[in-house]
């Protein structure tokens, strides 16, 4: 994910679709991009630069689910 929408996530435990890319959404097809391969999960992590040093930074999240409740 992005770092931006990191905050969101954790404050309100809900990860929502991207699907606006007018609103700067990466993705090609509308959804939660989630895998069990760390190596993919890497893939989907975007490097940002945070503290203005020049150096990178990515998230990857660990997630589970209770799947009766999924909306």
């Amino acid at each position: 994910t992005w770092w931006y929408a990191l905050r969101n996530i954790v404050t309100s435990g809900i990860v929502l679709e991207s699907d606006d890319s007018d609103r700067g959404h990466d993705f090609w097809i509308k959804g939660v991009y989630c895998t069990p391969l760390i190596s993919t999960a890497r893939q989907y992590a975007r490097p940002q630069v945070l503290f203005g040093d020049g150096a990178y930074h990515r998230v990857a999240l660990v997630l589970s689910c209770l799947k009766d409740r999924l909306i």
